[in-house]
């Protein structure tokens, strides 16, 4: 997660970052020693809902993201977050048992670091 002053703090809302706990790893880190990178997939925040963390309607990098690594450095290269609410990607209640599908923005975001 970012800390105070790296690039996507501000999408935590002021949390601070003392309390931005509870993201963790989804699994064993990959290397690629062609690249020198690592992946690594982050949870989504869990077990504390987002509402708890500074609100649901904000981004929380790098929360539910896959993040490749410099394995020299440690420094985000690139990383991907999946969705930024999960409960997106689900029919809404009134959806449920129609015919019709639910389309919209999955909250999909990605970005290059150097």
């Amino acid at each position: 997660m970012p800390a105070p002053g790296e690039p996507g703090d501000e999408t935590w809302g002021g949390v601070p970052y003392e309390e931005r706990v509870h993201v963790g790893s989804w699994m064993v880190p990959s290397y690629d020693p062609e690249l020198d990178l690592i992946y690594v997939g982050t949870s989504v925040t869990s077990p504390a809902p987002k509402f708890l963390l500074g609100g649901s309607d904000l981004q929380h990098l790098y929360h539910n993201s896959t993040l490749a690594l410099d394995a020299d450095t440690g420094e985000i290269r690139w990383y991907y977050q999946h969705l930024n609410d999960h409960r997106s990607s689900c029919p809404s209640e009134s959806e449920v048992g129609s015919s019709g599908s639910s389309s919209g923005d999955d909250g999909a975001n990605s970005g290059r670091r150097s």
